[in-house]
């Protein structure tokens, strides 16, 4: 016996059985029945992607601050002959582009009269212009999204479409101030003074409003009434003369009627007193302030005055500012200002018209003051003193004063203080104004003049001296010289007041008397801005002087 072999391990065949090939066989039909590897995962992640596509996709949200132009309430309103709009907002937490679905159904009725769908972008406002004839409707909106997912409908909102306007012009009638169609009624109310007119529908029984204006005032403005009535408003026509007043109606959807232009006239009430702004009487102050500011104290005649009132008017640039004098034919009192003209680089003088009621009129615009002869020609006339050269004296003045009428011939003149001099300017017509004639003396712009009118009763104007280093006040009678009135005698100045420093008192003015007791005052501006008021006395002994300032705004 071989004993090598006989302890040595034997080795087990593998055997090529069944299940082998069971294996195989299953390995094999694996193989055969399921995809590549590849399209195996790119098809798992299609599939994935469309089932959360579809998952996360939600419909728009309900479209919601549903409104129409011309506004009108959800709950009902009207339009009247013009464009509809339809807007609602639409909404949606997943989209990019929306559609908004609108339906417009006639009251009563189930198949829509109009029925279009517009784009929008999600958050943004969705728009739909209708063009109906009159009726009742009722209207609703929804969204829709690319993938055909809507919203639901909203609730509907209603509205009335009118197109019919009225077809007669209001009626205008007033007692203050007739019809003036035929020509100019034997009474008529006067100028600045408020008048009533009363409009009527014409026997249109859909009437509920009213818009109306003139010609001395474009501002339109619209009165409410209860179907077919009739409404009282109020103008005031400013000057003398014919007037216009218009008004058209509106129906409950704001159609409106053809126009009615209502003639009437009023009287003139003349030409107002030097310092009456307003034709009441008594004498007004316009003050302007630091700023350039125009601010208006309606005086009562009693030395006390109304809070001050916006003049509308701001001249920033202004140097000076007078009024005493009416320079375009209204007869009533305009302003006068000294402003700078930065592209001229010189000062030019402007008149701004007063608009009766002692606010300056922005609708007459300024017109400028110039001198009828530019330059010196004996052809026309226009011979000066001797050395004029045809300088107007104001580009580069101090001071314009406006102390009315000088020379009776019922134009206003100007008196221009430049340097050392004083020049007077004698109306002409208009804006229009004489060559200037040079006022006696040298030492004028050692003083602000100031012009309270004719005190001593001569006929001639007099004038007030402000001394600007000492503050004191003199009084000027004025003298009648070979070319009208002048002041130049230094002897004959009398002090009439102390402290009225140009660094206290930055403006000084006069109009004359203010307070009705026949004597002038003065008034300025004090360092604070402060308007006031110092009225003028007479002692027992004939000296003249001021009471305590009072200030007024």
């Amino acid at each position: 016996m071989n004993s090598t072999s006989s302890t040595a391990p034997r080795r087990k065949r593998l055997r090529r059985g069944p299940v082998l090939v069971a294996v195989v066989a299953s390995l094999g039909t694996v193989a055969a029945l399921a995809p590549p590897a590849t399209a195996s995962a790119d098809s798992a992640r299609s599939t994935a992607s469309a089932v959360r596509a579809s998952a996360a996709n939600k419909p728009p949200r309900i479209p919601d601050r549903l409104a129409t132009s011309p506004a009108t309430e959800c709950a009902g309103g009207f339009v009247g002959n013009t464009q509809l709009t339809l807007m609602a907002r639409v909404g949606d937490a997943d989209s990019f582009s929306l559609t908004a679905r609108f339906q417009i159904f006639a009251t009563g009725g189930t198949e829509p009269v109009a029925d279009a769908s517009v784009g929008a972008m999600p958050g943004s406002t969705a728009s739909y212009r209708a063009d109906l004839p009159s009726g009742d409707y009722r209207w609703r909106v929804r969204a829709e999204d690319a993938e055909g997912a809507t919203s639901a409908w909203t609730g509907f909102c209603t509205f009335s479409v009118d197109r019919v306007r009225p077809d007669k012009p209001p009626t205008v009638s007033s007692e203050q101030f007739p019809d003036g169609s035929g020509g100019w009624p034997a009474e008529t109310g006067k100028a600045r003074t408020p008048g009533t007119f009363t409009l009527g529908a014409a026997g249109v029984d859909d009437v509920v409003g009213y818009v109306w204006y003139t010609s001395f005032d474009p501002k339109q403005r619209e009165v409410s009434v209860s179907p077919g009535g009739t409404a009282d408003v109020t103008a005031t026509p400013l000057t003398g003369g014919p007037h216009m007043l218009y008004a058209y109606s509106l129906d409950r959807s704001g159609n409106r009627s053809d126009t009615t232009t209502y003639h009437f006239y009023a009287q003139s009430t003349g030409l107002d007193a030097p310092g009456d702004l307003n034709g009441d009487g008594a004498k007004d102050i316009w003050s302007l302030d630091a700023q350039g500011k125009l601010h208006t104290y309606a005086g009562r005649g009693d030395g006390t005055f109304a809070p001050a009132a916006d003049g509308n008017l701001s001249v920033p640039d202004a140097r000076d500012a007078s009024y005493r004098t009416d320079w375009d034919g209204d007869g009533y009192v305009d302003l006068v200002t000294l402003e700078y003209d930065a592209d001229e680089q010189r000062q030019k003088l402007w008149v701004h018209s007063n608009n009766g009621l002692g606010t300056v009129d922005p609708a007459a615009g300024r017109q400028e003051l110039t001198v009828f002869c530019p330059v010196p020609d004996e052809s026309y006339g226009c011979v000066g003193e001797p050395g004029w050269t045809g300088d107007d004296h104001w580009g580069d003045a101090e001071q314009v004063i406006a102390p009315g009428d000088l020379n009776g011939d019922g134009q206003g003149d100007l008196l221009v203080q430049e340097g050392g001099n004083l020049w007077v300017y004698h109306g002409l017509w208009g804006q229009m104004l004489d060559a200037p004639v040079r006022v006696g003396g040298t030492d004028w712009d050692d003083y602000t003049v100031l012009a309270p009118g004719d005190l001593d009763g001569d006929g001639l104007a007099d004038l007030w001296l402000r001394e600007k280093v000492t503050g004191d006040l003199y009084s000027v009678p004025g003298t009648d010289g070979p070319d009208g009135t002048t002041w130049d005698a230094p002897a004959d100045r009398v002090k009439i007041g102390t402290g009225f420093t140009p660094a206290t008192h930055p403006v000084l003015d006069t109009v004359g008397d203010l307070d009705g007791d026949g004597i002038a005052d003065l008034h300025g501006r004090t360092q604070d801005g402060t308007v006031t008021v110092w009225p003028g006395r007479v002692a027992a002994g004939g000296g003249f002087g001021f009471g305590e300032g009072q200030a007024i705004g």
